[in-house]
């Protein structure tokens, strides 16, 4: 198994305070993959890669993230959760990527539990409600730098129980990405970790 990447940031093991409250569409059962990746018109031998823009991840990274992504990542599709951001969308809309299939725009939507079913790795900002549902859905989270001490606060217990990853930087995103995109053993590792975290929380 590849070893993990070295550069990411600390992780204190204190507990995240979080019951786990988010929409009962997060637990409600679904379609296997194949069939909800055919729904959404996305290739089944491809590994799905959600980029989640947030309200503070605007045009400026978001572009050169998902394009350097499936540059360095070939077996990858970056999916966009630009929601209402507009210009982004448009901006997406542009990319040769896109026209390509490599990167896919995606406005609002109320089915993203059928997209973080299907997807390999959620990249976002820190936040409560994101990572709880990651953590629902098992899915594997890689985090851009916490900026404040209460980003730090939420994400910091994810890191130490091993369900995600902080980048230092947006190179080191990216590096990262590449890094467990490679690495089957430590994404499964880190979805078992989310499942353990779902399990401990349940039941506060």
């Amino acid at each position: 198994m590849t070893p993990p990447p070295k550069d990411i940031l600390p992780a204190p093991a204190t507990h995240r305070a979080s019951s786990l409250g988010i929409h009962p569409k997060w637990t409600t059962p679904l379609p296997g993959r194949d069939e909800l990746l055919a729904e959404w018109g996305l290739p089944a031998d491809k590994q799905i890669v959600l980029l989640f823009s947030g309200r503070r991840l605007t045009c400026g990274p978001v572009l050169p993230i998902a394009r350097q992504l499936v540059a360095r990542c070939p077996r990858c599709i970056v999916v966009v959760l630009a929601r209402r951001n507009k210009q982004l969308l448009s901006k997406l809309a542009t990319l040769e990527e896109s026209a390509q299939g490599r990167i896919v725009p995606m406005g609002f939507t109320d089915r993203l539990p059928e997209l973080a079913s299907v997807a390999t790795l959620m990249i976002t900002r820190p936040g409560g409600q994101t990572i709880d549902e990651c953590i629902v859905k098992s899915l594997p989270m890689l985090f851009l730098k916490p900026a404040s001490g209460k980003d730090r606060n939420t994400v910091n217990p994810v890191l130490a129980a091993g369900a995600g990853l902080a980048a230092t930087s947006t190179s080191n995103l990216i590096d990262l990405a590449a890094a467990l995109l490679a690495d089957a053993d430590r994404l499964a590792a880190m979805r078992r970790a989310c499942k353990t975290l779902s399990h401990t929380e349940a039941q506060l």
